[in-house]
């Protein structure tokens, strides 16, 4: 009986071990408002937050997505950046944005977008 309570146990433990996933610290380098000097986005931002990610969206209300989970996946002077987020009405939502450092500054690209370029402003 003591026997096959240490297996579960183990078992048990193994189990949560296995399903664990590794902690990513949030990026304090995204952490600030990003503008890019697009035309027709001048009236748009992207704010990042450790908590949260903010679409400015010109005349309307701004997007607010809660960040749940961040992965980051580097691909040479670039860092993919996925955030698993919800919205305000707890629909899940995806967004990756592309991060690179370089001789003209950091920027930041969305997934959707990579042809503009977003540069922070604030932090």
């Amino acid at each position: 009986m003591k026997r096959r309570f240490w297996v579960l146990l183990l078992l048990l433990f193994l189990g949560l071990l296995v399903n664990c996933e590794k902690t990513i610290p949030f990026p304090a380098e995204l952490i600030g408002t990003w503008e890019t000097d697009v035309p027709r986005y001048e009236d748009r931002f992207i704010e990042i937050s450790n908590m949260q990610l903010i679409f400015g969206t010109g005349d309307a209300l701004p997007d607010v997505l809660f960040v749940q989970k961040v992965k980051k996946n580097q691909k040479d002077t670039l860092i993919e950046w996925v955030f698993s987020c919800q919205n305000s009405e707890g629909d899940p939502i995806e967004i990756v944005l592309f991060y690179k450092t370089g001789t003209n500054g950091n920027q930041l690209t969305l997934k959707n977008n990579e042809h503009i370029l977003w540069i922070k402003v604030q932090a």
